[in-house]
């Protein structure tokens, strides 16, 4: 397999230094919310979150994948193909927020949410103007980083100033808002004429087969939401917004652990694209994108898993401290969410949408039916054990279909990489035990400093002798 290419590094070192500083200034924007509103406003930001995660995707419609896919195979100019999707997108956004205003006149769950959802919802017209899927086609990572980098360190600056407590629920749901509408006006001025020259030339396919290929990637990125998202808006439904609060404590770590994979998909998704001459080629770039993707996903849920209850106490807070019960879970989620992307992902990029739509579709059914089932009743743990079921369905399926058009499951990556992790966590466990045993109680930081240490040396470590021949292997 062929080491990786100068762009593809040089887009992977722009997304990193943006992953790493958006999720600083994400860490501590939580640290802040999560303390200053309590467990029952941080669950009704949380409900409002979930809910726009299914609008946002309406807004979309699969546009990003479809244009970031044609973009980078178009040899010519691309004005045209950018204009279509942009005015499509804004058409979209529009319909997104006249059906979260049915939604929150039926949802009958009080003034307050839905206030607070209607704010939120006004981030389908930001969603509709992020055009990150520009950059990314035509390799141009730089800008998305700068994009995610400002958004992040002026909302944690509002939330810094601007929220102090209970009473400062609407502010907060302002920020996002706001703070993402600022920059990315920015950016479409800036970096799309810069980049492009954004004229209205350059072949563009006609409105019927550009829905014809968004529409199942759409549906498949639906049905991910639903995975995702299905859960918070049940237990918005059944439950109180405290338990929604906690829950939505545990799937913001989610989304953390889960940051690595957006920087990866960002630099290596053009790169798939454009490997489906033969199935040598796209065995070659799913080992590739595997190793990258599985090596630099597992850390984070793995660290986590190691040290649960410091983890929740330092960011949340003794307050949150009862979320802690599906952490476990909730980090063994994370890690098959990756396992799933190493074949799901590439199967987008080699035009099978809809073979990973229908399969999409059966696994958010899973999570939907099992969510009904099991939420009145166990609440937290009923929702995280949907979400296990769902993921799992989907991995099998996306390998299924894989396997039958690579050759083979690319199964020595996932087992080397977990190989790796798993001596990292043995390691880490003795050295934490030993510290214990001869200190006795350890301040949060202070232990997950000391955790973070030794799990990352012996994770590289492994990675030197586990993972680094991988690189070079035909």
């Amino acid at each position: 397999m062929a080491l990786i290419s100068s762009h593809i590094f040089r887009n992977l070192g722009y997304m990193a230094v943006a992953q790493v500083a958006a999720g600083i200034c994400g860490f501590f924007t939580l640290v802040v919310l999560s303390r200053a509103l309590g467990p029952a406003n941080f669950g009704i930001l949380g409900f409002g979150t979930a809910v726009l995660a299914f609008v946002g995707l309406l807004t979309t419609l699969g546009t990003d994948q479809y244009g970031a896919r044609e973009i980078s195979r178009a040899e010519g100019p691309v004005g045209r193909i950018c204009a279509r999707l942009v005015g499509l997108r804004l058409v979209l956004a529009a319909v997104s927020y006249l059906a979260l205003l049915a939604f929150a006149a039926w949802g009958n769950r009080g003034s307050t949410e839905a206030d607070i959802l209607m704010i939120q919802g006004t981030g389908v017209f930001v969603t509709a103007l992020t055009l990150d899927f520009i950059f990314q086609g035509m390799r141009r990572l730089e800008w998305v980083a700068v994009r995610q980098i400002a958004t992040a360190a002026i909302v944690l600056a509002a939330a810094f100033f601007l929220v102090h407590g209970a009473g400062d629920l609407y502010a907060a749901a302002w920020i996002y808002p706001i703070a993402g509408a600022a920059v990315v006006i920015v950016v479409l001025v800036a970096g799309v004429r810069r980049v492009i020259a954004f004229r209205l030339d350059g072949p563009a396919a006609g409105l019927g087969t550009i829905m014809s290929a968004v529409v199942p990637i759409a549906v498949s990125g639906t049905m991910q939401a639903v995975i995702l998202n299905t859960d918070v808006v049940m237990l918005g439904l059944f439950r109180d917004n405290e338990e929604v609060g906690l829950y939505t404590a545990i799937m913001r770590l989610v989304l953390f652990a889960l940051m690595p994979a957006g920087l990866v998909v960002a630099a290596m998704f053009p790169e798939l694209a454009r490997k489906m001459d033969s199935p040598t080629a796209m065995r070659d770039g799913a080992k590739q994108f595997a190793t990258l993707l599985l090596f630099i996903g597992f850390p984070l849920p793995c660290l986590v898993l190691i040290v649960p209850e410091q983890t929740v106490g330092l960011i949340y807070g003794e307050s949150f401290m009862a979320a802690t019960a599906v952490v476990a879970p909730m980090m063994s989620f994370v890690l098959i969410i990756y396992l799933r992307m190493i074949f799901g992902t590439p199967l987008v990029a080699w035009n099978m949408e809809r073979q990973h739509m229908k399969l999409s579709i059966l696994a958010a059914v899973t999570n939907v039916v099992l969510n009904a089932a099991l939420i009145p009743s166990y609440g937290m743990l009923g929702a995280v054990a949907a979400s296990l079921a769902s993921q799992v369905v989907a991995m099998l399926g996306y390998g299924w279909v894989f396997r039958r058009h690579v050759g083979e499951l690319i199964c020595r990556v996932p087992f080397m990489v977990a190989l790796c992790a798993g001596g990292a966590s043995l390691v880490t466990m003795a050295c934490l035990s030993a510290l214990d045993a001869r200190l006795g109680g350890i301040h949060a930081l202070a232990y997950l400093a000391i955790a973070g240490t030794v799990f990352g040396w012996s994770y590289l470590a492994g990675g030197y002798f586990l993972v680094r021949p991988l690189w070079r292997q035909d």
